[in-house]
């Protein structure tokens, strides 16, 4: 995906950096994150040429629990087996650089848009895709803090009998909540509502402190642009 720069100037769009936490995969399963060490974007754009790519993106074996953040330039995708909690700039924006010789339901190759999408790729390390998935101002790494970014927050939030308070940011901004684990109640201006695996809270900007009451665990995440 662009970053925000190139898909204002070319798109009249935003860019999109994402982030996703693994629900649950498959024995082998994998997902491409970047390209293979000392890959450049030329490598890759031969690669695509030749028709084969999987020499040179970098496949990742993912395990149920993983988290992994997707700054916008970063070539990435998604394998079979696995699934993903995705948060992500409110922008659907996406450079396809290839698609697996699959067939859409005309029964034509998808477009494909290796031109842009190579324009946009960009090769990190995992210090600077750190640097940007902390990038907020008093951001820091942590086992539950997931993400703080300019763009959204992403924490892992345990319940606990008496209640644990969701992340909250004065100046008001939606969340969401997303049960992975466990069972419990969420408790909002005396109102109850029942959580458990799968369960999905859109938070509106307008509401203050909530708890997280039991024994779930959720994904919490806060938005910012």
């Amino acid at each position: 995906h662009p970053d925000d720069e190139y898909a204002a100037r070319v798109e009249n769009d935003r860019g999109k950096t994402e982030i996703w936490y693994i629900l649950d995969a498959d024995e082998g399963a994998r997902i491409v994150f970047g390209l293979r060490a000392g890959v450049t974007s030329e490598e890759l754009a031969d690669a695509l040429r030749s028709g084969d790519p999987s020499g040179v993106l970098n496949y990742i074996p993912v395990r149920a629990g993983e988290c992994y953040f997707i700054p916008a330039g970063l070539a990435h995708a998604i394998g079979k087996g696995v699934l993903i909690a995705e948060i992500q700039q409110n922008c659907d924006l996406t450079y396809r650089l290839y698609d697996y010789g699959r067939l859409g339901k005309d029964g034509r190759p998808r477009e494909l848009h290796v031109e842009k999408g190579l324009e946009v790729l960009k090769i990190f390390d995992e210090a600077q895709i750190d640097a940007i998935r902390y990038s907020r101002a008093g951001a820091s790494k942590s086992a539950d803090s997931l993400a703080d970014c300019e763009y959204f927050s992403l924490s892992r939030v345990s319940a606990t009998p008496d209640g644990t308070s969701l992340p909250y940011e004065s100046q008001g901004s939606m969340r969401h909540l997303l049960c992975i684990g466990g069972e419990g109640e969420l408790l909002c201006d005396g109102e109850i509502y029942p959580v458990s695996r799968g369960a999905s809270y859109l938070i509106p900007a307008c509401l203050g402190d909530l708890t997280l009451r039991g024994s779930a665990v959720a994904l919490v995440s806060v938005g910012r642009s």
